[in-house]
């Protein structure tokens, strides 16, 4: 004998529904026991090329350049580093475009370098995923730059070795100088206290002889020239 119940459509419901929750715990679980990691959005990530030597001047400027290439979404922002701290915003300029797109370029440009600007820099993106750094850095140093300066010294007296010497009138000083200016020659015994014995004009070609008579009857005697 075979009987047969009649059930409710309100009952059929119900087991299915029971049904359908036993095989969502059931999915979960084998996803559990097979090792299935759960999805994880890609996190920002950029490649950074920074444009410069890695020297800049003491008191100069110098200009960086990045790029920033999001692989999820758009960029929101970019930011510049040197070390864990944010490039002050005080001495420098930040230039970017491609804020909105999978790619940005950023430059950053710093006038009154001091040594406190010297460090590792780099560019920091957003996206949706988060904030990445870029993968190029640069160590910047900074320098003192020492300027030479020649100066170029015309207005002197010189002594000429081959016209100097001891004559028959006396101790000869030939010298060369600025055509038309005064020379005032000087003597000594001992090198500390020095008497003028002459002082003459320069003829126009720079060419001047002057004779110590007094020097024959002297033992020795010291000679020095200048213009007043």
């Amino acid at each position: 004998m075979v009987s047969f119940m009649r059930q409710t459509p309100y009952a059929l419901l119900k087991k299915a529904a029971l049904c359908l929750v036993f095989i969502g715990l059931l999915t979960t679980r084998a996803q559990a026991q097979l090792g299935i990691p759960p999805a994880v959005t890609t996190p920002i990530a950029l490649s950074g090329v920074l444009s410069l030597g890695n020297a800049a001047t003491n008191g100069g400027s110098f200009t960086l350049t990045a790029t920033a290439t999001s692989l999820t979404s758009s960029l929101k922002g970019v930011a510049w580093y040197c070390g864990s701290q944010p490039v002050p915003v005080g001495k420098c300029s930040v230039s970017t475009t491609g804020i909105g797109t999978l790619t940005a370029v950023s430059t950053l440009t710093m006038t009154g370098v001091t040594y406190t600007n010297a460090g590792q820099y780099s560019l920091h993106a957003t996206n949706s995923s988060g904030t990445g750094v870029s993968i190029g850095t640069l160590n910047l140093t900074v320098q003192n730059v020492v300027s030479t300066v020649v100066t170029t010294v015309t207005n002197v007296v010189s002594f000429v070795s081959s016209g100097t010497g001891m004559t028959d009138s006396g101790f000869r000083l030939r010298l060369t100088g600025p055509g038309g200016s005064n020379v005032v020659v000087q003597a000594s015994t001992d090198m500390v206290h020095w008497t003028s014995i002459a002082t003459n004009n320069i003829p126009g070609d720079g060419n001047y002889s002057y004779t110590d008579s007094t020097a024959k009857s002297r033992p020795g005697r010291f000679y020095r020239v200048y213009l007043p």
